[in-house]
């Protein structure tokens, strides 16, 4: 992944170094190690993150299963050091899950 996850109206966009592999409809795991400078663990839980409203997150929104509904590739050959990217715009799903333990 390039950044980070950026939310749009339907879910979220990612951008990858090129991904030709990734298809329409077909579900993606995303999962980021990068939280929000703002997003700090409290001292009494350090595996865990507070966000700016000092509510704990037990893992960021952003991860999981996602649907994509958009995909482009932008590939510049004839231009030095050019974008070899994919930008995939997905909707979140549970499709595939196992449903959690009860």
């Amino acid at each position: 992944m390039v950044g980070y996850p950026k939310y749009n109206e339907a879910g979220t966009t990612i951008t990858t170094l090129l991904r030709p592999d990734i298809a329409f409809w077909q579900p993606l795991i995303l999962e980021s190690k990068y939280a929000p400078a703002n997003w700090l663990p409290p001292e009494n839980k350090p595996s865990s993150l507070t966000n700016q409203s000092h509510q704990l997150i037990s893992k960021a929104p952003w991860d999981g299963l996602w649907l994509p509904i958009a995909i482009q590739h932008e590939v510049s050959t004839e231009i030095a050091e050019g974008k070899w990217h994919t930008t995939i715009d997905c909707i979140r799903t549970n499709l595939g899950q196992k449903p959690p333990p009860q």
